[in-house]
């Protein structure tokens, strides 16, 4: 951190650089001074508010004996009783949302399960009244849809005590309410059976209704066409997911940047995505262990977050992007009616207290200003590099789990003249992986669009599937579309019972490749902790994953490289590095040939779920190995620049960088070993051409290698050599003439220039 004048400047283990005004920063949190409080009492004497909500500058109250009250925000307005109604007696449940031209629409249910729907103009008069007989018994819950509606007028989703949700449109009129029916569905029998939360999302080209009950379950429908009033058929849920937040249930759901976002009483946040009309936990954190429970879910259109959470007694607004409390108020804990809302340059927050309505406002300030946005906040393990539409883009995965993709911008840059720099914009970030993600790699989609498949792979032997697309305007967006746990060959998106056996949990993908081939189809090679190296192969038109077979070769400790070398049209060779210090050469042509007998019969399976197959394919050994090193090899490159002679860069824990010439026909080996120009763990390699390679390793050193000329292999030497300013190294990523070094951050150079 620095302090100048009345700023502090902080960088923390995310990337991020924030700028904070010391002034408002001394007085961000709890004021008295900054907060304004005020009490609303009903106007009957012996009235109470039961229900409150915020709709805008606009507060509304509805008492124990059917009256609703409005005023606004400002303080000192004057309170206004909008109806009274005995039906609304001692019960009401109420919601309201924005309606056309500043108006409020506020949706109220009885103990009789008569719904009403009430028009509220900017100056808090009655514009228009509709009252509907919903059901026979109480009406339980109304919920305004807000996100992903695909529809001009406002959705509401009214939930009766039969667990019957019903979705209606709401027309405005100049003076009229007309409800039109657009969908029935069933909640699954429980013991609280009622809507808390719901929203609309977008998923494998289909609108989905996402709902919550009181138990905590989460519920995925498929949403469908506008249906008749004398339609019986209620939808069921295609997907059912209990306590998904623990015992204390779920409090809200939003769909936003193509995942459903989803908090509860458990304090955490997860995200899912809709995969094959199925719920996928893409991740899940928990905020602050200081925090007891997340109440509301606020998504800005700037791409910040802001929380209601509740500690104890008080009630916290939580900017995601600052990391900071901007709101503190004590106001007896979440177990009453309250409600939140920012209108005009203001935080107010309105709750019910000793049968009195509570109102507090403070001026939304925020003295954290961000001047770099956040990447990893784990050591970056894997990148990859890409060019889409004439722009270039880098993959970055981390111990953290997220996959972010960042364009380089000013890719022309100098560190020689450093008249330009290259910056690294982040485009999309993906929390996907269960745990953290160990390697990835990139294809071009086969699907004749200019789409690249993302295939990463990690702990917990998961391995998933996410597409890049990139629009006519230029956004690129990142979807997932598959998972898999390649030691079971069962899709990660189910359910875990009881009876499975979780002695894999420790099994990690260490090193990935991926191979195309026909009809839309992937074959994919994944190194494993466990020895193995998994054949997958994934159908870009079914989104399906299967396991075609899994070999344990000579190797008997984890691998940890792997590289895929296509020396012939007769011979493509799949190399792999272990714990071992043995590298092995296999004749991956032989595994393409036994695939391609049985590729049309895969690509038509059912689309049903990813699965395990039951192929049998002949056994096949090792092509050779090789033995160069004294324990890990970490890194590993070959390339065949002459015929039948195959070069491979090597790298290892014993900090050696080996350099070895294989006789394709005589299989003969001759290696050149260097054991003093790194201080510690190789960790990356990266050959270049016939007569250059690159090395990097944790003792923060970029080296390039050379040598006179193709033919004598005895000379190879470092031609120059940076250092990098990032702890930890872990990868080595070269494109073009780019290299990107990652490890405890990331570092970018030209080749050219060193």
């Amino acid at each position: 951190m620095a302090v100048s004048n009345n700023y502090l400047v902080t960088c923390g283990g995310d990337m991020s650089v924030k700028s904070w005004e010391l002034s408002q920063l001394l007085h961000a949190e709890d004021s008295s001074e900054s907060i304004v409080r005020e009490q609303i009492n009903a106007v009957e004497v012996k009235d109470f508010p039961r229900t409150v909500c915020i709709t805008g500058s606009s507060c509304f109250m509805m008492t124990d004996q059917g009256c609703l009250l409005a005023r606004h925000l400002a303080q000192g307005s004057k309170l206004c009783v909008l109806l009274t109604d005995d039906r609304f007696r001692g019960y009401t449940v109420m919601s309201s949302t924005w309606a056309a031209s500043d108006k409020a629409l506020i949706a109220l249910g009885s103990a009789g399960g008569v719904l009403r729907l009430i028009l509220v103009s900017h100056d808090l008069v009655v514009e228009a009244v509709n009252d509907l007989d919903m059901c026979t018994g109480k009406v339980m819950s109304v919920t305004w849809l807000f996100d992903a509606n695909p529809l001009s007028s406002p959705l509401l989703l009214v939930t009766d005590t039969n667990g019957e949700m019903t979705l209606h449109e709401i027309a405005l009129g100049a003076s009229t309410l007309s409800v039109s029916l657009m969908g029935r569905y069933h909640l699954p029998k429980s013991k609280q059976r009622f809507v808390t939360a719901a929203c609309l999302a977008y998923g494998d080209d289909l609108l989905y209704l996402v709902c919550a009950d009181m138990v905590g379950s989460l519920h995925l429908y498929v949403s469908e066409e506008r249906i008749t009033e004398t339609t019986s058929l209620a939808t069921l849920p295609t997907c059912s997911l209990s306590k998904t937040h623990g015992k204390g249930g779920l409090t809200d759901i939003h769909f936003f940047s193509n995942y459903i976002h989803t908090v509860g009483r458990d304090g955490f946040y997860n995200k899912w995505s809709i995969i094959d009309s199925q719920l996928v936990n893409c991740s899940q954190f928990k905020i602050s262990k200081q925090f007891d429970w997340i109440a509301k879910l606020i998504p800005e259109g700037d791409g910040n977050t802001k929380l209601v959470v509740f500690h104890n007694t008080e009630v916290l607004l939580y900017d995601l992007l600052a990391e900071q409390v901007v709101l503190r108020l004590d106001c007896g804990g979440g177990h009453r009616s309250w409600a939140f809302s920012q209108a005009e340059g203001c935080h107010y927050f309105a709750y019910i207290k000793d049968k009195t309505t509570n109102l507090a406002s403070k001026a939304a300030t925020l003295p954290c200003t961000r001047l770099v946005g956040e990447h990893h906040s784990g050591k970056i393990t894997d990148c990859r590099m890409f060019s889409m539409r004439g722009r270039d883009f880098l993959v970055t995965s981390a111990d953290d789990g997220h996959v972010i993709v960042c364009e380089i911008v000013n890719a022309a840059f100098s560190h020689v003249s450093h008249e330009r720099e290259a910056v690294l914009k982040t485009r999309c970030s993906t929390l996907v992986h269960i745990s953290n993600t160990k390697c990835l790699t990139l294809t071009p989609s086969l699907a004749g669009n200019d789409d690249v498949l993302v295939f990463s792979g990690g702990g917990r032997a998961q391995l998933l599937v996410s597409v890049l697309t990139c629009d006519a305007d230029g956004e690129v967006t990142g979807a997932v579309k598959s998972s898999m746990n390649v030691t079971k060959g069962v899709s990660m998106f189910r359910r875990q019972s009881k009876d499975d056996n979780s002695e894999d949990a420790d099994v990690r993908i260490m090193a990935i490749t991926s191979h195309p081939l026909r009809h839309y189809t992937h074959l994919i090679s994944a190194a494993c902790s466990d020895g193995t190296i998994k054949f997958i192969l994934y159908d870009e038109g079914t989104q399906l994953l299967h396991l075609i077979t899994d070999f344990i070769y000579e190797h008997t400790h984890c691998l940890l490289t792997l590289d895929c070398v296509p020396v012939s049209s007769d011979l493509t060779l799949l190399i792999s590095g272990a714990t071992d210090g043995r590298i092995i050469l296999i004749d991956f042509t032989q595994i393409l040939n036994s695939i391609s007998g049985n590729l049309s019969k895969m690509t038509t399976r059912k689309k049903v779920s990813n699965s395990k197959s039951s192929s049998n394919f002949t056994l096949i050994q090792p092509f050779m190995q090789i033995s160069v090193h004294q324990s890990g090899v970490n890194a590993v490159s070959a390339q065949c620049y002459t015929e039948n002679t195959l070069t491979i860069c090597s790298g290892g824990d014993d900090n050696c960088v080996a350099v070895s010439s294989v006789d394709l026909q005589t299989k003969e080996v001759t290696s050149l070993k260097h054991n003093h120009q790194h201080s510690a763990q190789i960790t990356g390699i990266q050959s270049l051409t016939a007569d250059t390679f690159v090395s990097v390793s944790i003792d923060q050193r970029l080296h390039m290698w050379s040598r006179p000329s193709p033919s004598d292999d005895k000379e190879w030497g470092v031609e120059s050599s940076k250092f990098v300013s990032v702890a930890d190294v872990s990868t080595l990523c070269c494109y073009r003439d780019l290299l990107v070094v990652g490890g405890e951050g990331l570092v970018m150079f030209r080749r050219s220039h060193m």
